[in-house]
């Protein structure tokens, strides 16, 4: 075997040598990798806030989905005991839009109802969310028509002595 004049093997320098050259190659390739953490972050970024606001956007929807169903039973109740500020179905569903507090739904988005169940009040409203496909949000109450206080008297036990 040759060697070399500092006393290494000739042959295993030659090889050192082209691997040298071919990672020289790479790096000459791709010599700057500065800007590889903001790409890599933008690449992220994306799917990061479609989740931050589909989950805001779902919150909302569920938020006024509540807010409707409140609504609904509060005017059907409101209409049931025949309250002066519910006297007629038109101001029980002006009543209902005004405790609902949702933007975009009037008295219109509500219908009301005798049923054999009582007084029936329902709402639809479109939902058009920022990541949500559009929906409809529909809530519905029956509330037993009659006096007041027949569904709120308390029972009264009659005591016996033994």
């Amino acid at each position: 075997m040759q060697k070399s004049q500092d006393g290494h093997n000739a042959p295993l320098m030659g090889r050192a040598r082209a691997l040298a050259s071919r990672t020289n190659a790479l790096t000459d390739l791709v010599p700057d990798c500065d800007g590889v953490v903001a790409l890599e972050f933008a690449i992220i970024l994306i799917p990061l806030l479609l989740l931050l606001i589909g989950g805001f956007d779902l919150g909302l929807a569920m938020l006024t989905e509540t807010r409707i169903t409140f609504a609904v039973e509060a005017a059907a109740k409101c209409g049931a005991i025949r309250a002066t500020m519910c006297a007629s179905a038109s101001e029980t569903a002006s009543y209902g839009a005004a405790v609902a507090r949702v933007r975009g739904l009037d008295a219109s988005g509500f219908f009301v109802a005798t049923e054999p169940c009582g007084l029936s009040v329902t709402a639809t409203y479109p939902y058009a969310g920022m990541v949500l496909p559009n929906m409809t949000l529909k809530a519905g109450a029956c509330y037993p028509a009659g006096l007041p206080g027949r569904y709120c008297r308390r029972s009264r036990r009659v005591r016996t002595s033994r």
